[in-house]
């Protein structure tokens, strides 16, 4: 990795109450400031995978760990508004006054939390393969019954979810090779190639490992935050929102991404014909750029 790129995936920035926050900024330092929400497990490093595109597409891309994830230091007890309070900072930091928010995957609540809280400072929503509210009726038809049980017990008893995750953090320990093949598998089936070398980056599981580096608690808390009610009014969020959401996405149905897209007063889905959850890495490009015409 070019020494450059490893400063710019490696920022931080204070808050007020002392806690580290940390980021990466990639695209262009002169476009349109876009906040990124990563999924879950993930960190930061989400946004390397999409630094040409957004370079092309004209966004200077800011991509945040989340509480207890990567650089960020832990908030014990944060809701998504916390972390909306957290992205109000960060801006405050770079000194931008309005920006656009992107959430992927289980990043979608936190971003629309941020657009809620934040009023007329966040411009535009992007939401790709979103989980919507857990408490509306059928939220749960079509996932996989473990995905079920997993955030019931998430939910409930994130002291257990911690331990989940700790467990999954030694397995990239003493397993990585097993792991990467699974993930690059799946990445190559969605048709995603790395933008700086043409084929797959040799360190696939960078984000989630990342993610983990201060252990299971970041991540729990994370997860617990988006399988209970979230605590915010859908209708509140005023500025535009665009999904887009794959239609053969087994983990995040793409009801969850027509539901958004119905709940708030100015949606707009794009069906992603054949995409499953890992299909922004192969539209991450058009995404960006139909994000960028859409900010107008």
């Amino acid at each position: 990795m070019p020494p450059d790129l490893a400063d710019d995936l490696a920022r931080t920035a204070r808050l007020a109450d002392g806690r580290v926050l940390g980021y990466a900024s990639l695209g262009r330092s002169d476009g349109v400031p876009l906040i990124w929400f990563h999924g879950t497990p993930s960190s930061r490093l989400e946004a390397i995978w999409l630094d040409r595109a957004a370079e092309v597409a004209g966004w200077w891309l800011l991509a945040f760990d989340r509480p207890g994830h990567g650089l960020s230091s832990p908030h014990r007890g944060a809701t998504l508004s916390d972390v909306a309070t957290d992205v109000a900072a960060l801006a405050d930091h770079l000194g931008l006054d309005e920006f656009a928010v992107v959430g992927y995957s289980g990043g979608a609540a936190a971003a629309l939390a941020t657009a809620a809280v934040l009023g007329s400072r966040v411009g535009i929503v992007g939401l790709v393969s979103p989980w919507g509210p857990p408490d509306r009726p059928g939220a749960y038809d079509g996932v996989a019954w473990s995905e079920w049980l997993s955030d019931r017990v998430a939910g409930r008893y994130p002291i257990v979810t911690q331990g989940l995750f700790a467990g999954m953090a030694l397995a990239l320990t003493l397993v990585p090779g097993a792991m990467a093949r699974v993930l690059a598998r799946r990445l190559e089936g969605a048709g995603w190639t790395d933008d700086r070398t043409g084929s797959l980056a040799p360190e696939t599981l960078g984000p989630i490992r990342e993610s983990l580096r201060q252990g299971g608690a970041g991540p729990a808390q994370d997860l617990h935050q988006i399988v209970v009610p979230w605590g915010f009014d859908l209708a509140s969020v005023r500025c535009p929102v665009r999904v887009w959401h794959g239609d053969q996405d087994p983990e995040i149905p793409l009801h969850h991404g027509r539901y958004l897209a119905g709940a708030v007063p100015d949606g707009h889905l794009e069906v992603m014909a054949g995409g499953d959850h890992l299909a922004l890495f192969a539209h991450g490009d058009e995404i960006l750029t139909d994000l960028a015409a859409a900010w107008g």
